[in-house]
């Protein structure tokens, strides 16, 4: 991640995940096709954690591998780094071995959970994303001016850009961190960054679009981080 080691020293979870829309057979998706194929080798494949297998719905953990999958949609995560393998890894099934499987959009999703040094921190960075002085007499309804009360879900997003026709965007959540607040703390605050790829102008397929951006977009959503992680501190 681009910024200061301080920054990266508060990271608890970094993960990215490729999401793709479609037409699959989930019931091929099973830790020993991609042991078949080359995609998965190692002493420790016999720990794979087949979670869910049959016709509908496939779901498996290993190493550094999440693998769930559908009729309409397929998802490969890690939080491990180097996380550039989970493109690496669709492109190699969806290009290379299954190229006439209908892909309709690709969905290359960034999230960190990160947390703040104590509470002031955490609250200057939801205060500063949304202001309570707006809410008025709402704002006293609602208790914002207390521990208690205060943003639980932002979501920005670019949507109808100027001369983008195939349903490109970007959406930016931000959140309290369930996994770090899970003990009451109010110091852990999660932000995901989704760039979606549809097919493009000049027909190239979702996949290939996913290929030729995805160092750019993993760029671009560290940045978003760093800058939320930014107002953390007083201006």
């Amino acid at each position: 991640m681009s910024g200061s080691n301080a920054v990266r020293y508060n990271l608890a979870i970094e993960q990215a995940s490729i999401v793709a829309l479609g037409n699959f057979n989930p019931a091929i998706f099973t830790p020993a096709w991609f042991e078949l194929q080359g995609l998965m080798s190692g002493s420790n494949l016999e720990d794979a954690n087949l979670g869910v297998a049959h016709a509908e719905v496939l779901q498996f953990d290993w190493d550094w591998l999440h693998i769930r999958s559908d009729k309409t949609r397929f998802q490969a995560l890690t939080q491990v780094a180097p996380l550039i393998r989970v493109r690496d890894l669709v492109l190699r099934v969806f290009q290379g071995l299954l190229p006439h499987t209908p892909i309709t959009a690709i969905g290359m999703n960034y999230s960190v959970h990160f947390q703040v040094r104590n509470y002031e921190e955490y609250n200057r960075i939801g205060r500063t994303l949304a202001p309570i002085d707006p809410w008025g007499e709402v704002g006293e309804l609602l208790q914002l001016d207390r521990r208690e009360g205060g943003m639980t879900s932002l979501t920005m997003s670019q949507l109808d850009s100027v001369g983008v026709t195939n349903g490109d965007r970007i959406n930016i959540k931000i959140e309290p961190s369930n996994y770090i607040n899970q003990t009451g703390s109010k110091q852990g605050i999660f932000v995901e960054v989704n760039n979606h790829f549809g097919m493009g102008e000049d027909d190239l397929s979702p996949l290939v679009r996913l290929d030729e951006n995805f160092d750019v977009s993993l760029s671009t959503s560290r940045k978003v981080v760093t800058q939320i992680m930014a107002l953390s501190q007083p201006i």
